[in-house]
C-alpha cells in the first residue's frame, strides 16, 4: 500500500473515537466568530475558549502546551504578517477559558 492511498481524514476519525473511548483525554476546542462586533469605539472577536480534561495529569497538560507552542510556530511561519499585526494590535490578558475537569471516581 502506497502512503497516498491512506485516507487521513477518515484514519483521524477513528483515532478520535478510540481516544474518547478510553475516557482519558485532554480536548481543546476554540471557536472564532467572523463577523466583528462593533462596542462603540472598538470592535472585537471574543473566542470561545473551551478546555475539558477527562482523567489525565500533567503528561497530558504539557503534551497540550508543547502542541499549542506547534500550533504558533506553524501560524508565524504561514501568516507571519497576520500574526504580527495580532502582536502588536491586539491586546489579551485572560479570556475566561472554560475548564471542565472531569475524574473517574
Amino acid at each position: 500500500m502506497e502512503f497516498y492511498d491512506i485516507d487521513i481524514p477518515e484514519m483521524e476519525k477513528q483515532r478520535y473515537k478510540s481516544i474518547k473511548a478510553t475516557g482519558k483525554y485532554i480536548e481543546l476546542n476554540v471557536l472564532i466568530e467572523a463577523e466583528e462586533k462593533d462596542e462603540g469605539n472598538k470592535t472585537s472577536r471574543v473566542p470561545i475558549v473551551r478546555t475539558c480534561l477527562h482523567d489525565c495529569g500533567p503528561t497530558e497538560v504539557a503534551c497540550l502546551y508543547v502542541t499549542l507552542q506547534s500550533i504558533i510556530h506553524t501560524l508565524e511561519n504561514k501568516y507571519p504578517v497576520e500574526c504580527i499585526l495580532g502582536k502588536m494590535t491586539m491586546n489579551v490578558e485572560e479570556l475566561g477559558i472554560t475548564m471542565e475537569d472531569y475524574k473517574e471516581d
